[in-house]
C-alpha cells in the first residue's frame, strides 16, 4: 500500500493536482480503511501530506515543505468543491491578489453562503469563511494559481465588501489605504453593476463617502451616488463600532463623521 500511495501522489502532482480525498483513495485502492489511515499517518508525519478537514488532504511538494503548507489559493477551489459550496476569495485577501495591500493579510478569507464553515488553522495559516447572505451573480472573477483557477471578487466587489465587513477588516481607517490603491483598478461601469446588486445600502453610503471626500475619486463616487438616488437612505455613522453622537454629517451621503480618519491613518 505504501508504494502504491506514494506513486499515486506523484501521479497527482504530475497532473497539477495538490489535493485528494479519503474517498478517492477508497475507490482507487482495494484495501481497508485501517490500511489507508496507517499510510496517511505516515505521510502526515513526513510532511508530505497535510489534513485540512476530515477526509480532505493537501499534498505538500518539496518546494513548500519548509513552510509545511501550500498557499491557500492552490487548494481553495478543490476544497470548496469537496464541501459543495459556492464561494469566492474576498476582502483583504482579494485586495492582496489584486495588488492593493501593503502587507500580506493575516487570514485567507473566503466568502461563502450559509451554512457557516469553521475556521481552519494549520501550520501558521488561518483560513476564515465569512458568510454572505446572498452570493453575488456579478463581480466574481477567476484567477490562476499553479494548481488551476479559483474564484475571487473583482476590484469593485472587493471595495464594496470591505465596507460591508468593516469589523472583520479592522474598521474604516484600516481600509482607506487599501481602497486608495484599489481605486486605481475600479471600472465605473463594473462598479455600477456591483452597486445595483448590493444588498446593504449603508455599505454603498460609506464607500461613496470615502471615494468622494477622502480619496477625491469624484467619477467613481458619482456612480455610487447615482445608485443611492434609487434607494431610501438613512443617516448612518461612518464607523458603526464607535459610540459617538457628535460630528458633522456629509449631506450627499448621509454619513455622520464620527471618527477623525486623518489622525488614525
Amino acid at each position: 500500500m505504501k508504494a502504491y500511495l506514494d506513486h499515486y501522489i506523484e501521479e497527482l502532482l504530475s497532473l497539477g493536482r495538490y489535493c485528494f480525498t479519503r474517498n478517492e483513495l477508497r475507490e482507487r485502492f482495494d484495501v481497508g480503511d485501517a490500511a489507508i489511515r496507517q499510510c496517511l499517518r505516515r505521510l502526515v508525519r513526513s510532511g508530505t501530506v497535510r489534513p485540512i478537514r476530515s477526509g480532505f488532504y493537501i499534498i505538500v511538494p518539496p518546494e513548500y515543505r519548509s513552510r509545511g503548507i501550500l498557499p491557500a489559493e492552490m487548494f481553495i477551489d478543490d476544497f470548496m468543491q469537496y464541501l459543495g459550496r459556492p464561494y469566492y476569495v474576498g476582502l483583504l485577501s482579494a485586495a492582496a491578489l489584486h495588488g492593493a495591500a501593503h502587507q500580506q493579510p493575516q487570514s485567507f478569507t473566503t466568502l461563502i453562503a450559509k451554512p457557516a464553515v469553521r475556521p481552519i488553522r494549520a501550520n501558521g495559516m488561518n483560513l476564515v469563511f465569512p458568510v454572505k447572505s446572498a452570493m453575488p451573480t456579478i463581480g466574481i472573477e477567476q484567477k490562476k494559481s499553479a494548481a488551476g483557477y479559483f474564484n475571487v471578487s473583482s476590484p469593485e466587489l472587493t471595495a464594496l465588501d470591505l465596507m460591508a465587513y468593516l469589523q472583520q477588516v479592522g474598521g474604516v481607517a484600516a481600509i482607506v489605504s487599501v481602497l486608495e490603491e484599489l481605486a486605481e483598478l475600479l471600472n465605473k461601469e463594473n462598479l455600477a453593476h456591483v452597486a445595483k446588486e448590493a444588498a446593504q445600502t449603508s455599505s454603498l453610503q460609506r464607500l461613496g463617502y470615502v471615494l468622494d471626500e477622502v480619496l477625491g475619486e469624484k467619477g467613481l463616487s458619482g456612480v455610487v451616488l447615482a445608485e443611492l438616488r434609487n434607494r431610501n437612505c438613512f443617516h448612518i455613522p461612518l464607523a458603526p463600532s464607535v459610540e459617538s453622537r457628535g460630528g458633522p454629517t456629509s449631506k450627499p451621503w448621509k454619513v455622520r463623521i464620527n471618527i477623525d480618519l486623518e489622525s488614525e491613518l
